[in-house]
């Protein structure tokens, strides 16, 4: 598993890049239902920053990657998927219009 983290390769970082902002979401998502519920707010954080904090997480690792580690293959996988969840929250937010992912 040691060795995971030393590869350079465009799939890892797209793999890396695509599990980040997920992971990301769902703690920000359980995070603002429990600050809902204990506030008793109809909203604490929308979906729509929720979504930006998620991908913003790639940030970290994309700078760790590239700079730190000098794994330039493994940076341009997680730069590209950061760019088509932007594209995803472009598309879903500005052109659908859509205001929550997860409806209470």
């Amino acid at each position: 598993m040691k060795n995971f983290w030393y590869r350079d390769h465009f799939g890892m970082g797209a793999l890396v890049g695509a599990i980040v902002p997920i992971v990301t979401y769902l703690i920000l998502e359980s995070i603002d239902r429990t600050v809902m519920q204990i506030w008793n707010l109809l909203f604490f954080l929308p979906d729509d920053t929720q979504f930006a904090l998620a991908v913003a997480g790639n940030l970290f690792f994309f700078r760790q990657f590239m700079v730190k580690k000098g794994k330039d293959r493994t940076g341009k996988g997680i730069l590209m998927s950061t760019f088509i969840y932007a594209f995803l929250y472009i598309l879903l937010f500005f052109i659908l219009e859509i205001k929550f992912i997860f409806p209470l």
